[in-house]
C-alpha cells in the first residue's frame, strides 16, 4: 500500500522504478503533480515503454494513451507519434487477447 505525501495527499509515494504502475489519470489531471512534475508526452511515452518492457500491458495502454493525448495538445512535439501508436496496438491487442484467455 503506497504512503501519501502530506503536502500533497492525492500523489501516492512510490519507489521510483513502481512509478509507472501510479494511477495515470489521477496524476495527469492534478495540478499539484503537473507543478512538480510537468511531463511531456515523451515522458508519458518512457513511462509506458517501462510497463511495456515489464509485459504489464494495462500500465502501457494507460501510459501510452497519456501520451497520446498529450501529443496531439503539444505545440513543440516530443514524442513520435508513430511509435507511441505501435507501442499502443500491441499492448491493447495483449489486453484484449489476455482478457478473452480468462474467459
Amino acid at each position: 500500500m503506497p504512503k501519501f505525501n502530506s503536502k500533497f495527499p492525492e500523489i501516492p509515494i512510490h519507489p521510483p522504478h513502481m512509478f509507472y504502475v501510479c494511477p495515470c489519470k489521477q496524476l495527469m489531471h492534478s495540478e499539484a503533480f503537473r507543478s512538480i512534475f510537468p511531463l511531456a508526452a515523451d515522458d508519458c511515452f518512457q513511462l509506458g515503454v517501462i510497463a511495456y518492457n515489464r509485459q504489464d500491458y494495462y500500465h502501457t495502454v494507460m501510459w501510452l494513451s497519456q501520451a497520446l493525448e498529450d501529443d496531439s495538445n503539444e505545440t513543440v512535439k516530443t514524442a513520435d507519434r508513430r511509435k507511441i501508436l505501435d507501442y499502443l496496438a500491441y499492448a491493447m491487442y495483449q489486453v484484449n487477447f489476455n482478457n478473452n484467455r480468462n474467459c
